[in-house]
Formats: C-alpha cells, structure tokens, sequence
C-alpha cells in the first residue's frame, strides 16, 4: 500500500494486541501521520507506545488517544 496519513485503532484491546497494531501502523504512516485510538487508557499500551517513541499525543473526547509521527 506504500504510506498512510490516518490509523484509526479500534480493534481488541490488549496491550500485547494494541501495542502490535501501533507498531505496524506506525511504520507505514507517512511524515507527520495521525495515529488515532479507541479505548486508549483500557490498557497502559498507548502510552507505553508514544512514551517509547517520544511522540506527542493528546486525548481526545475522554477515550481517544492522538499522535503523530514526526514531520
């Protein structure tokens, strides 16, 4: 598929799921991707994930996580 712009994660939320769906994602987002997630704070994987990556990250509408890969 080449790169992406948007990953909405919205899947079984596991960290062990969440953090392998980040990861793949992550690498086929382009320059300043948007990493979107659903139920972000079900387990610690979102922020393990940007904390690991030094990405910023917001949270939005009370159970979604934002982020982006560097521009």
């Amino acid at each position: 598929l080449g790169s992406i712009d948007l990953f909405v994660y919205d899947s079984l939320q596991t960290f062990r799921h969440m953090t392998f769906e980040y990861r793949s994602a992550w690498s086929a987002l382009s320059p300043g991707g948007l990493l979107l997630s659903n139920n972000a704070f079900v387990t610690p994987a979102f922020w393990w994930f940007t904390h690991r990556r030094r990405a910023p990250f917001l949270f939005v509408g009370g159970d979604f996580g934002v982020t982006r890969t560097p521009l």
